[in-house]
């Protein structure tokens, strides 16, 4: 199994420097859609993503053919008082300075602590590429959006339509892994989502002995994964190609 760990393009507030985490559904910007277009990800046939509109946005450019599976437990952190402000906006604002002081391991006010965060990601990685592996459908235990019936066109949807975007999405990308498995085609997993998300993965998963800054990537940066899964049941990742990012 191969697994394409990407973020998303572009958006208003990444051009901005601000923080936006899940509590901020911006769409892509009109240079977030041309990152995009030119991004040279690997190839998949499978996608989940998290259900913010910048990354459903991002998948349906990069992998038009697919339509991906939202996976709640992708989102990006919570910045709690932190969210929608710079840097240098809260350059004298102490709870930013006590978190930054903690090199961002301390809980965030009204957020998440990375901790927090880092397992919520894996735990959500874990649970889908493991149902992979031994060829099962798992609808029901990770976080996966309910029905859309909506026909949503991902350019135009709102916060509550992508949060009904589709476990049906999930039903036909494990029919399609579950037909890849029967013709012996490797099955690759592409998971469009946020930096922190990646870099929450690899750091729980990669065989590369690194750590979750090593992992930062710009937007539509990506890894390319091969994956097994230890005797313990876990993960492991060893990355094979990147690119950084715009």
């Amino acid at each position: 199994m191969k697994i394409v760990l990407l973020r998303h393009g572009q958006i208003p507030s990444n051009a901005k420097r601000k923080y936006c985490g899940s509590r901020t559904d911006e769409p892509l910007s009109e240079e977030g859609r041309s990152q995009a277009a030119n991004c040279k990800a690997p190839s998949a046939n499978v996608v989940y993503a998290s259900p913010l509109i910048r990354c459903l946005q991002t998948a349906k450019i990069i992998y038009p053919e697919l339509e991906p599976a939202l996976i709640d437990g992708f989102k990006e952190m919570d910045f709690g008082i932190f969210e929608g402000k710079s840097a240098d906006e809260m350059e004298d604002f102490a709870p930013y300075r006590a978190w930054v002081d903690s090199w961002c391991n301390d809980p965030i006010p009204e957020g998440e602590s990375k901790d927090e965060f880092s397992k919520r990601c894996s735990e959500a990685f874990k649970d889908v590429v493991c149902a992979y592996s031994s060829n099962q459908d798992a609808t029901s235990n990770y976080g996966i959006e309910s029905d859309c019936n909506t026909g949503t066109d991902c350019d135009t949807a709102t916060d509550s339509s992508t949060e009904t975007y589709s476990s049906k999405n999930h039903v036909l990308n494990a029919a399609l892994a579950d037909n890849a498995i029967a013709n012996a085609i490797e099955v690759t997993i592409a998971v469009v989502a946020h930096g922190g998300t990646v870099m929450s993965i690899l750091d729980a998963y990669s065989d590369d002995g690194g750590s979750y800054y090593d992992y930062h990537i710009g937007n539509c940066g990506w890894f390319e994964c091969e994956c097994r899964i230890d005797e313990a049941g876990k993960p492991v990742l060893h990355i094979v190609d990147s690119f950084k990012g715009f």
